[in-house]
């Protein structure tokens, strides 16, 4: 079930309201429910894969508790393996197979291709790294091992960040499962404020950007690097709205129902440098690289040269979680390369603080290229012809580039701008509302007539861009 379906728009506050009105002892149980019953819209059978996964790191984080010695060490790589086995026959097997084949045709070695018919699983990286995090926690002994299975599996499967995140760490979400929550009328008003937003930022901005992006990003021979340039700028306002407008409805969600979940971006074009970007963006995944692979790797602890290592792993494996394709690692490549830019040369260049958000953001746009194309070989003629002057203005922008179009996409850009600047999604989840209730009632009025006029008139629901990872 997607949360820009007409099926959640029933779904949420039939279950919010029972949720309410049932006693505090089968809460639990009745969120595990609501939450397999929520990704089970999907595809049923899928949920079978997600509780093989729960059961094998649930056993694990029981004996990890009992265990001592040796033995403790491998039952975190058992179950680490496990994991990562399950992701990669879902989404890697057919991709290394199709690499290891192109290797064998180089070096004459007689090589049949096998390929698998599956379908990823959605959410299913979310899913693999929230429960990895939980072994590892408890492996250090920074989370205690969790004796309840519904309690456990409500944990992993929470449906507000379930498809798309945020990662939570068991430290954070499984104490606020055992604590008894009340109604209050002020939680719940703040967090449908935040939904709202989230679902403006969903519809209003991500797919109408989007319906251009995909019209331009669809003829990959006959646009000029102007054109791709102002396309990839109109996707990162799109990734950014459809993703963090996913991640706003699930915490408004989940603030109804009284649990708070963590916050996955922080105004990130207004970061001033790549650095800070990535402390700004994706935060759950930013911090999860950080805690469970960087630092393991020596982090900056080591040489230069082993932290500038470090950073290009993390990069690269960040880029092959988000999926099977030479693009996302190109993606994460040119994100390291331009850190490490950052790290080289940052202090000489010591720019005014709007300059260096204007260039970090165009930074962030060129990477935002090699994520959008469908191959290397495309994002390859399109930096070509972006930074190849000829191509650069050897056509017009064309039909999708409308003097409506960019007009209309140039305010929601400005929308997103001004409401970073101003911490809106802070603001909404105030419990002290701003003093015109009439302005304040006016605001909420307009979003939610905006949204429903996009939604059901001018724009085809597209699904959230984080589902297939």
């Amino acid at each position: 079930m997607s949360f820009n379906s007409i099926s959640f728009l029933l779904f949420f506050p039939i279950t919010t309201l029972f949720y309410f009105l049932i006693p505090n002892v089968v809460r639990i149980p009745y969120l595990l429910l609501i939450s397999c019953i929520f990704y089970m819209a999907f595809i049923p059978k899928f949920i079978f894969i997600l509780f093989l996964v729960i059961i094998i790191d649930y056993s694990a984080g029981f004996f990890l508790e009992k265990t001592e010695g040796r033995n403790r060490f491998l039952i975190l790589i058992s179950s680490l393996l496990a994991n990562i086995g399950i992701l990669f026959y879902f989404k890697y097997f057919n991709f290394f197979q199709e690499n290891l084949m192109q290797i064998a045709q180089l070096i004459g070695w007689n090589y049949s291709l096998t390929t698998l018919q599956v379908i990823l699983p959605i959410g299913l990286s979310f899913h693999t790294f929230q429960s990895m995090s939980y072994t590892i926690d408890v492996y250090f002994k920074k989370a205690k091992a969790e004796r309840n299975f519904i309690k456990y599996s409500t944990y992993v499967l929470f449906y507000p960040q379930l498809v798309a995140g945020p990662i939570e760490r068991p430290n954070r979400l499984i104490p606020q499962l055992q604590e008894y929550i009340k109604f209050d009328a002020d939680r719940v008003a703040s967090g449908l404020r935040l939904m709202t937003w989230g679902f403006f930022k969903k519809i209003v901005v991500g797919d109408r950007m989007g319906a251009l992006v995909d019209q331009v990003y669809a003829q990959s021979t006959n646009q000029s690097g102007l054109s791709y340039l102002v396309a990839t700028t109109f996707f990162a306002f799109q990734i950014y709205a459809d993703f963090s407008g996913y991640c706003d409805i699930g915490r408004g969600a989940a603030k109804v129902l009284g649990i708070e979940i963590m916050k996955n971006f922080e105004s990130p074009y207004l970061s001033k440098s790549i650095s800070e970007f990535w402390t700004r963006w994706h935060i759950s995944l930013s911090s999860w690289f950080k805690d469970y692979l960087y630092i393991p790797l020596g982090g900056n602890r080591k040489s230069y040269a082993r932290t500038v290592f470090n950073i290009l792993v993390v990069f690269l494996v960040s880029g092959l979680w988000h999926g099977a394709n030479w693009t996302f690692v190109l993606w994460g490549f040119l994100n390291f390369l331009f850190l490490f830019v950052q790290m080289s040369f940052g202090r000489i260049f010591n720019l005014p603080k709007l300059f260096s958000i204007v260039l970090t953001f165009f930074c962030i746009v060129l990477t935002w290229v090699a994520f959008r194309a469908e191959s290397i070989e495309q994002a390859l003629t399109i930096y070509s012809k972006i930074f190849s002057f000829d191509s650069f203005w050897n056509s017009d922008l064309g039909f999708a580039y409308s003097s409506k179009n960019l007009w209309n996409r140039g305010v929601l850009i400005l929308v997103i701008l001004i409401t970073d600047f101003i911490r809106l999604p802070d603001l909404l989840t105030q419990a002290n509302k701003p003093r015109s209730t009439l302005l304040r009632w006016l605001f909420y009025i307009c979003m939610i007539v905006i949204t429903a006029q996009v939604a059901f008139t001018t724009v085809r629901q597209k699904e959230f861009i984080y589902f297939q990872f």
